[in-house]
């Protein structure tokens, strides 16, 4: 009786054990399809995406296009090129707001279901015992570490901001070109170029279009910063300071130079308005003196003649 007793224990454990498991790993579909109202940061839109892209297909249909080529005044193709591409801008736009939206709660979602998992496994692996336990603890740091991979390669908690900050900016830049285009005669702003800028406009709202435009920025801004330290550093080769720099010759071996050609350039300061007071260096490397350097050459010229 003792052995039937200590089985039908056991089987309870047993029984005990698995349907917690089930319970605990269902922490993982309640996690992923719980969602509260705030959930993707967004607001509610009075009108469904799908029901507003429906209203705006007739701006890409073909029939638009050979209803603008048939007008026959510029203020007919104004208007008709001006709805076709106000009706593109609005699709463009909706586009965009769920592709934002989108990107944000897939952040959110990978998020909360692997935290999920986590703690499902864990707690499952806690009850089970024997080599259940060993495998859903080794499941269990298997997710945790695709969690930590998830955190550190997608773009959800710093990177995406800034990147949609950049197609923001790019994508007001692009409709600045579009709205002057609007208002243009037809002639002056075709409504085939009005399809090239929404393409960019697009392209604008994209990741690829972000990224391509921060290094492009960030090789305009290394190119102007290497100009101004070139300005800085750099030996300005005007005429009047290739000439002084002839005249000197090379500097000596005390790190100078010539003592008696240097004070012949100080005595055409004073016949050319330089201040006592210059330093040197500063008159032979500033762009601020390349003026006087070509005054002081010509005087130095005439004193060796």
């Amino acid at each position: 009786m003792i052995k039937i007793t200590n089985r039908k224990s056991i089987m309870t454990t047993e029984l005990h054990r698995i349907f917690l498991l089930i319970a605990a790993l269902g922490l993982v579909s309640c996690a992923s399809s719980w969602k509260p109202a705030s959930y993707t940061g967004f607001p509610d839109r009075v009108i469904e995406p799908d029901t507003e892209l429906v209203d705006l297909k007739d701006y890409f249909l073909k029939d638009e296009v050979v209803k603008y080529n048939k007008q026959t005044t510029d203020e007919g193709r104004r208007r008709i090129r001006n709805e076709i591409i106000n009706g593109r801008l609005a699709a463009i736009d909706i586009q965009f707001s769920l592709f934002q939206k989108n990107l944000h709660e897939e952040g959110l979602t990978l998020n909360v279901v692997s935290d999920a998992l986590v703690l499902g496994l864990g707690a499952a692996g806690a009850l089970a015992s024997g080599g259940t336990s060993q495998i859903l603890s080794a499941t269990s740091a298997a997710v945790t570490g695709l969690h930590g991979s998830i955190n550190k390669n997608a773009f959800y908690e710093q990177t995406m901001p800034a990147l949609f900050a950049q197609m923001i900016a790019q994508r007001k830049k692009a409709l600045v070109k579009i709205r002057t285009g609007l208002a243009s005669s037809s002639s002056d702003y075709p409504l085939q170029q009005g399809f090239v800028d929404l393409e960019d406009y697009q392209y604008a709202g994209s990741i690829p279009g972000s990224l391509a435009t921060i290094v492009e920025d960030a090789g305009v801004t290394s190119a102007k910063a290497t100009e101004s330290l070139d300005r800085v550093l750099r030996f300005q080769m005007d005429k009047g300071a290739q000439n002084i720099e002839e005249f000197l010759g090379p500097i000596g071996s005390n790190g100078e130079f010539n003592s008696v050609k240097v004070q012949q350039i100080k005595n055409c300061w004073k016949t050319t308005g330089v201040p006592d007071d210059t330093v040197f260096v500063d008159f032979i490397f500033e762009p601020l003196f390349s003026t006087k350097r070509a005054e002081v050459s010509e005087c130095v010229n005439k004193s060796q003649q």
